[in-house]
């Protein structure tokens, strides 16, 4: 419902442009009825936000993290605050393996993916956070050599049974 409440506001908004009607999902967001719904929620459970936080919340507009995945498609994610990063080292550990020769879904592929997942979220852990607050190596994270140390920590017998350790990245 708030999907559709919120996709209803850019509809009503749109005569005036696409920016007019980003404007007005982004007043009805945090401003309007839906921060209301938040914010008594919130309140219910014990939680802290309250409406003047959702009303003075201000996105920053910074360029996207990027890799490329099986040399002609180029992936794009937030920054480091949040997750999308931890799909692009997982990618970027994928990308030299031949997964079409694995079998989609077979067990290989499957396994290859879970244990490049969990050593990309191992070095989440360790480094990823809003980059106005922790030095992110995001570069060295994402780049092909990294992966490559990575790759090499995947063993076809064996799965990590918790997560792996995070890399050590300068």
């Amino acid at each position: 419902n708030s999907i559709q409440f919120l996709a209803d506001e850019e509809r009503a908004h749109a005569k005036r442009g696409r920016k007019a009607g980003l404007q007005a999902v982004r007043r009805a967001f945090y401003g309007g009825d839906l921060a209301a719904r938040i914010v008594r929620h919130h309140q219910e459970i014990g939680g802290l936000l309250r409406a003047e936080d959702l009303a003075g919340y201000r996105v920053r507009i910074e360029p996207p993290c990027r890799v490329r995945f099986g040399g002609d498609v180029e992936v794009f994610t937030g920054g480091p605050w949040g997750q999308g990063p931890v799909m692009l080292e997982a990618l970027n550990i994928l990308d030299d393996l031949d997964l079409a020769v694995m079998g989609h879904n077979s067990t290989e592929y499957i396994h290859a993916a879970i244990e490049a997942i969990k050593l990309a979220a191992a070095d989440r852990e360790a480094y990823f956070g809003d980059p106005l607050f922790v030095d992110v190596p995001i570069e060295a994270l994402l780049s092909k050599e990294h992966a490559e140390a990575r790759r090499r920590m995947i063993r076809a017998d064996e799965a990590w049974p918790e997560v792996p350790p995070a890399a050590e990245v300068a």
